[in-house]
């Protein structure tokens, strides 16, 4: 009797770890292909994406720093590390 109820509760563990597999696989597939889709239409999201297209930023770039658009930050970040961030010693003006 024990063991028919250990296997019984294995096999229901099982099917519970399989149908959360699936509803999770799903749920990634509605957001991506359903949500998302429809989220691009939104105004706020769809401005953005005007602005990236106009500029030719590659917003699939793996970092900004290969995107030409980065170009003015990075280098002030560069002097602001190299020449510090321009403020004179006991300035607190700055946030």
């Amino acid at each position: 009797m024990a063991i028919d109820a250990n296997r019984q509760r294995r096999e229901h563990t099982r099917r519970a770890a399989w149908l959360r597999l699936i509803g999770g696989v799903g749920l990634v597939w509605v957001f991506a292909f359903m949500l998302a889709a429809w989220g691009q239409r939104l105004v706020p999201v769809a401005e953005l994406h005007d602005f990236v297209e106009e500029r030719g930023i590659d917003a699939s770039a793996l970092f900004y720093t290969e995107s030409e658009a980065f170009d003015p930050v990075a280098l002030t970040l560069h002097n602001s590390f190299q020449f510090g961030d321009g403020r004179a010693a006991g300035d607190s003006s700055a946030p």
